[in-house]
């Protein structure tokens, strides 16, 4: 009897598999800390098709402070043929966002050049100051 549970044990193992699969994500890579005084800044993001990867994610995490009353708009862009710039996700945060918590994340292709824009959209505004992590992330498997 014990024969037979071992073999049969051995025989499921060998139909069903003993391995498993273990999947990756890679943080953003670039690091940034900049200041908003009513302009726009860009950041640019390219060359990502030299990974090779099953999905690709343009996003960011960034801490806001020093907006009090203001709003910061953030863009996920993607450069069309023709030079010009589609919206791929739009978000406003309005106040203070602390440790990373200003995030978004979407879904992209590679070979294409992409950008992340933050523009402040209200009067008055003061300096506003953004720091953290943007890029691509990629989902591999090991």
């Amino acid at each position: 009897m014990r024969n037979k549970i071992l073999l049969m044990t051995a025989v499921l193992l060998c139909v069903f598999g003993t391995g498993t699969i273990h999947a990756a994500t890679l943080q953003y890579e670039y690091k940034t800390d900049f200041i908003l005084n009513d302009e726009t800044k860009a950041l640019y993001v390219e060359n990502i098709g030299d990974i090779p990867a099953i999905d690709y994610f343009l996003g960011y995490q960034f801490t806001i402070r020093g907006v009090n009353t203001c709003s910061v708009d953030i863009k996920l862009q993607r450069m069309g043929l023709t030079g010009n710039y589609t919206t791929l996700s739009a978000k406003q945060f309005i106040g203070n966002w602390f440790d990373f918590s200003a995030q978004d994340k979407v879904s992209i292709e590679p070979y294409h050049r992409y950008r992340i824009v933050a523009e402040e959209h209200s009067p008055n505004c003061g300096s506003v100051h953004v720091k953290g992590r943007y890029g691509v992330e990629y989902f591999t498997f090991d």
